[in-house]
């Protein structure tokens, strides 16, 4: 299969109160929130852009990736069956949009510049849905879309119960764990270091908002994190020092709190 290199360029999530829930990003990403064509809500920094729609708590009106060339783009419009672009932040660009097995939608343009990555608050990162029929998705995003599987977590059955692609060089930026509903898992940003960690923990207790999680550090992906939630129950990650695997082979955890959290306790969803 022909490889094709796209990152994680923004998304757009569906709240039953979009201006409130994009005036809670900017709050805490510190971000600068407006409203936008189409009935959508903007909350945007130097490297991350997302998009807040009506629509029903925690699910994802699409995520939006972005290819370096012509030709990969053109690779991608040709394994999958092609739907008009929605995103109104593609400038007029080529893009389109497909759906995975569980509806969940994609969108895909050339790149219009890499985003600075100077901005404290971080940069979108990677997104993670959860979904009762993890093993299509998997196939889907490997086979379809041309992902590469970095990590897997299997029960004692040896059933996948996480999945973890890689669209760069980075560890992952889809997650996908196997769940008994469809939903938005989270979405994360990336820091620096450790210290940026701390700085979010202090930020967030200046704002009142506790932690959910963490801080801690995964197994798969070796990275730093803690989590906390929006209004509508949406998990933010944030994250630091995210493994780049390299050509190393893929990697098999044990569905356990450990593999989640080298640290100590851990959310299994169910």
């Amino acid at each position: 299969m022909v490889s094709v290199n796209m990152r994680l360029d923004h998304i757009q999530i569906l709240s039953p109160k979009p201006a409130e829930l994009a005036a809670f990003y900017a709050k805490t990403t510190h971000g600068q929130v407006r409203e936008f064509t189409g009935g959508h809500w903007l909350c945007e920094g130097p490297a991350r852009q997302l998009l807040v729609a009506e629509g029903p708590p925690n699910a994802q009106g699409f995520s939006a990736f972005v290819v370096e060339t012509q030709a990969e783009l053109d690779v991608l419009r040709g394994r999958c069956d092609i739907l008009p672009s929605t995103s109104p932040l593609w400038g007029g660009r080529d893009a389109f949009a497909v759906e995975d097995p569980d509806g969940n939608r994609l969108e895909f343009a050339l790149d219009g510049g890499q985003p600075s990555v100077s901005d404290p608050w971080g940069r979108l990162q990677h997104l993670a849905v959860r979904s009762p029929n993890i093993d299509a998705l998997v196939e889907f995003y490997s086979s379809a879309i041309g992902l590469k599987v970095s990590d897997r977590v299997e029960d004692d059955q040896g059933r996948t119960t996480t999945c973890f692609l890689q669209s760069d060089h980075e560890h992952h930026s889809l997650a996908i764990f196997g769940a008994s509903e469809k939903r938005l898992d989270h979405h994360s940003y990336e820091q620096a270091d450790w210290n940026a960690i701390r700085d979010w923990a202090d930020h967030l207790a200046s704002l009142d908002i506790q932690l959910n999680w963490g801080p801690g550090r995964h197994g798969p992906g070796n990275n730093l994190f803690l989590f906390y939630s929006d209004p509508d129950g949406n998990w933010i990650e944030i994250s630091a020092e995210l493994e780049v695997p390299g050509d190393r082979p893929l990697g098999v955890w044990r569905h356990c709190e450990r593999t989640l959290n080298l640290w100590g306790r851990a959310i299994l969803r169910q």
